[in-house]
């Protein structure tokens, strides 16, 4: 299997939503990869493409891109959960908001120590348990987002996106144009920006097991007012129209 999954130390998952390990191949044609409200970093090894070369740091994406990481290469990703990178980092998220940086241009230690340590061993068990104990080191030396903000964050998850901005202003305890800079400061996006971009995740989750006649039904139920709003909002995000993305699945 080229891809797989991990999940990080236990203190680590309230930031982090999981590692995952792609093995390179050749391809015929670059991955697209989609907004999903989440933030990445990047350890790049045996690419023979310098651009894609060591550590990268992938800010929360608002539309699609083709990957620019050479597919012959191994990467271990680090995929956080919106709102997770700020401890880790410790610069404002909007810097990066659909951009692609070099990691040691940001967090130093991340990017050249913690991709020269990785980069020792073949083994990506070990890999990994290095990635855990340097992350750990770091959220314990970092400033963590206000309770409010995670809070907010999370209640969003959960309902996907389908939830008022005024509502989630008011149960944190702030203005609304507090809370946006608060989501720009540490999410990278604006809340409303956030909420759409998880409705239109739960929208690809769906899409992949459910048949195409049943389109405009999950439209409905995930808060679209119609075909055009989905169709709408599916191309600002993918590039491609919701029947064009299951007919790929």
């Amino acid at each position: 299997m080229n891809y797989s999954e991990v999940l990080p130390a236990m203190p680590l998952q309230p930031y982090v939503e999981c590692y995952w390990i792609r093995r390179g191949r050749p391809v015929a044609q670059a991955a697209r990869i989609l907004p999903d409200g989440c933030t990445d970093i990047l350890y790049v090894f045996g690419s023979k493409a310098a651009v894609s070369d060591g550590a990268l740091l992938v800010g929360t994406m608002t539309r699609a891109v083709l990957s620019s990481v050479a597919p012959e290469a191994d990467v271990l990703g680090v995929r956080f959960r919106p709102g997770g990178l700020f401890p880790f980092v410790q610069t404002p998220l909007h810097l990066f908001t659909d951009g692609l940086v070099e990691l040691a241009g940001v967090q130093k230690q991340l990017g050249d120590s913690v991709f020269s340590a990785l980069g020792d061993t073949d083994a990506w068990a070990v890999r990994i348990d290095r990635l855990d104990r340097a992350l750990l080191k770091r959220l314990s030396a970092g400033q963590l987002p206000p309770p409010s903000v995670l809070a907010s964050v999370r209640h969003l998850e959960g309902q996907h996106g389908q939830f008022s901005i005024e509502r989630l202003a008011d149960q944190g305890g702030i203005s609304r144009r507090q809370l946006e800079r608060q989501f720009q400061q540490y999410v990278g996006v604006s809340p409303k920006l956030l909420a759409r971009i998880l409705r239109f995740r739960r929208m690809q989750a769906l899409l992949r097991t459910q048949p195409a006649d049943s389109l405009m039904g999950l439209a409905f139920d995930n808060g679209y007012t119609d075909h055009a709003h989905l169709t709408k909002e599916f191309r600002a995000f993918a590039g491609i129209t919701p029947s064009t993305y299951w007919g790929e699945g």
